[in-house]
């Protein structure tokens, strides 16, 4: 996917993760903790997570298409984003283990609604996975945005 709108598909899909990461993060923190919420919310955290890692997904793609897209117009070469691109593949892949620790907390949990100290732990590890998930986003927009800012695209 190249082009969203007649704009590159990538500049406007970046912007979902940007947006949900921190705002997935608390909320799938908060139903991990509160056993009153984990019931009756529990799998909405998870289909919240699993749509941060679809949108993560949809951006690192989107990027590989418009790098290829820029280096076959002679536009850029792929040295120059290269740790744009390194970043964004660590971004997905903090997704994809923030969505794998929420979905293994709502579902030890939900089997144990009383574990008080596995309900800590899961909800301890997606903070930190989520809070290094949101660092890396912003590391690896802060990297793409300074190829666009700093002269290096037209």
């Amino acid at each position: 996917m190249t082009k969203l709108f007649g704009l590159p598909a990538h500049v406007l899909l970046v912007h979902a993760p940007i947006v949900l990461t921190p705002l997935i993060v608390v909320l799938c923190a908060v139903v991990l903790l509160k056993p009153s919420l984990r019931a009756r919310f529990g799998w909405v955290a998870v289909g919240a997570s699993a749509v941060l890692m679809v949108s993560m997904f949809l951006a690192k793609q989107s990027g590989e298409a418009f790098e290829e897209a820029l280096e076959e117009e002679k536009i850029i070469s792929g040295d120059v984003i290269e740790r744009h691109a390194e970043l964004g593949n660590q971004s997905f892949v903090l997704s994809l283990v923030f969505f794998l620790v929420v979905l293994a907390g709502i579902v030890v949990l939900r089997r144990k609604a009383d574990a008080v100290l596995p309900a800590r732990v899961l909800g301890a590890a997606s903070v930190v996975v989520g809070v290094l998930a949101f660092i890396w986003t912003v590391r690896t927009g802060h990297e793409g945005a300074s190829v666009v800012w700093e002269g290096v695209l037209p």
